[in-house]
């Protein structure tokens, strides 16, 4: 997870941290168990962006590949561009969503 995003998901403004606040997010990415959950508070708000009702235990495979491509290309992206041209990123989740189930357990 890019440090601008960590920032943000934690609702912080990036350009308004000390130089020591920037360093404890950055460590704080370098700890798995902080890290994952940064990524998954981040991809909970990119889900309710076109999911909102869905809960995340029964998104699709389209629903889990469109929040994968908003993850990958940034939340700003409009819908109908990630249905018109969707990248690899939300097909290679899917391609690895077992063992990365697995991973999660």
């Amino acid at each position: 997870m890019q440090v601008r995003r960590a920032a943000e998901t934690l609702d912080y403004c990036l350009d308004k941290l000390s130089s020591q606040n920037k360093n404890d997010l950055i460590n704080s990415l370098k700890d798995p168990t902080q890290s994952i959950f940064m990524a998954a508070m981040h991809l909970l708000f990119l889900k309710n962006i076109d999911f909102p009702d869905v809960p995340a235990d029964s998104m699709t495979d389209a629903q889990i590949s469109i929040t994968a491509e908003r993850y990958n290309r940034g939340p700003d992206i409009d819908l109908d561009e990630i249905i018109g041209y969707p990248g690899d990123y939300g097909a290679r989740i899917l391609r690895n969503k077992s063992a990365i189930m697995e991973a999660l357990k």
